[in-house]
Parts: structure tokens; sequence; C-alpha cells
């Protein structure tokens, strides 16, 4: 009887040790959630500070070591935990969830007209982040993975000649040999005008990097859709994360006539029963 008692005791502890390894399967030198959530906070407020002063190409690697060296880590280390939560995609959007639920308390402190906006735009009240969906995605060569994209349909809060900036980091998890071809992802985005007519931004990254594109809407046409993606673009056997993605809608100073605003001299159902019952 005693003989059983231990026999099961032995086979007890060997179960609770087998669950504590698998709750933490990490290879060793990946980071855990929490240091990987403020890694990735810390290097995003340092990469888009650099885009926001315009010194990308020489205060953009002295910020990201300033924030490397933080946390006494490399981007080599960080690159490895990168392609490693890139395989695990449930812990991958904690990270970033909590990562945004941040930035954006950060940038509500701040005003988000704080962002970049051009002169000719309004600084108050007339810039807001429209953008709907998660904010973070991978792509790869996987048939059904190719790319990300997004649709977003006007309301009466877009304005004719309004301004739409798409902002993301991209983070190439491969480091390709002299020997290959380098990795490059395609993103583009279309504001579709009510009579059809598109205007349209396009570019090719290689390099993991901070994007902002923007387009200007340049006709009084009202604004019926604005659609967008990013794409692999070459052969890849590594995935490419994006994340940290906003979809800025700006107004002009001179407020012009919104989407589906009634013309002047028009009056709106709210007038017309206020008339009616005069």
């Amino acid at each position: 009887m005693r003989s059983l008692a231990v026999n099961f005791l032995v086979v007890l502890l060997t179960l609770c040790a087998l669950a504590a390894c698998s709750g933490n399967d990490r290879p060793k030198g990946v980071f855990s959630p929490k240091m990987m959530e403020n890694v990735m906070h810390d290097y995003h407020l340092a990469q888009a500070m650099d885009r926001m002063n315009e010194h990308i190409d020489s205060a953009a690697v002295g910020s990201v070591a300033t924030v490397l060296k933080k946390y006494g880590i490399t981007q080599a280390d960080l690159d490895s935990s990168l392609s490693y939560y890139a395989h695990h995609i449930d812990d991958l959007k904690k990270i970033y969830d909590n990562v945004n639920t941040r930035l954006t308390a950060e940038a509500e402190e701040m005003g988000i007209r704080k962002s970049q906006t051009a002169n000719s735009f309004s600084e108050s009240g007339d810039t807001t982040d429209i953008w709907q969906n998660v904010r973070f995605a991978t792509i790869s060569t996987a048939p059904l993975n190719r790319m990300t994209e997004f649709e977003i349909q006007s309301d009466t809060s877009f304005y004719q000649r309004d301004m739409f900036q798409l902002q993301a980091f991209v983070h190439f998890m491969g480091v390709p040999s002299a020997s290959e071809k380098k990795n490059s992802v395609s993103v583009g985005m279309t504001v579709v005008y009510a009579n059809d007519s598109i205007q349209s931004s396009a570019r090719v990254l290689q390099a993991s990097q901070q994007f902002i594109m923007e387009v200007r809407c340049d006709t009084l046409q009202d604004i019926k859709s604005i659609y967008g993606y990013v794409a692999v673009s070459s052969p890849t056997a590594d995935p490419v994360i994006i994340d940290g993605i906003r979809l800025l809608k700006m107004h002009r100073r001179e407020l012009l006539k919104p989407v589906n605003a009634p013309e002047v001299g028009e009056t709106t159902e709210e007038e017309d029963k206020e008339e009616e019952g005069e």
C-alpha cells in the first residue's frame, strides 16, 4: 500500500514538472512577454520621435541603440525574440495589445495633434485615428498569408480634401545572405472618390523601419472609401511583422464641405421637421 502511494506521488510530481515546463517553453535568450512589451514600447517611441524630428538617417540608429543599451540587449537579441513570437501569434497579440494600449494613452495625454501633420492641416480637434482593425499582422510567402489589407468606408466625418496618413512599423525577421535577393514588402494606399476616380500612393520597403505614407486629397470630389495593403513582394522564408498600425484622417484648416453634407441652400431632415412644427 505504501509502495502504491509512493508511486502515485512520483507520477504526480512528474506531471507537475512537465506542466511547469510546458508553460515556459521559450528557448534560452528569448524575452519574456513582459520584457518584450517593454522593449517594443520604447523601441516604437524612439523611432516615432526620430521620424517626428526628421532625423531618420542619423538619429534613428542612435535612439534605437539607446533603447538596446537600456535593456542590455543587441539588435540580434531583439530580432531573435521577434522571430519566436512571430510563430506564437496568441502571445504576440497580447504583447501588442498592451503596447498599443500604452502608446494610445500616452498619445492622448500629449494630444494627437503632435503627430506628423502638415502645417496646412488643422492642429486642433480635427485629426483622428480611424483604424478599425487589430494593430499588428504577420505576412509571409505562405499562399494564404502573403498580404494584409484593409478597406474603410467614408462617413459624415470625412471632408473633401482631407489628408490620410498610414503609419506602421515593419520588422523583417530574416537576414538574407549576400547571394540571396533582398526581402521586400510593397505598401499601398488608395482613396476612392464618389465618381470612382482614385488617388494612390505606393512604395517598397527593404529594411525594418517605421514608414509613413500619405495621400492628400486634391479634388473637390466626395470621398467614398480608403483601401490599403502591405504585401510580400519578394521570396522569403521568414515572416514579416507589421505593428503599431495607425490611419490618421486630417482636415484642412479651411474646413470644407464634409462628405454627404447638404449643399448651400439645402436643408437637413431635422431642419425640415422644425419648419413643419412651426
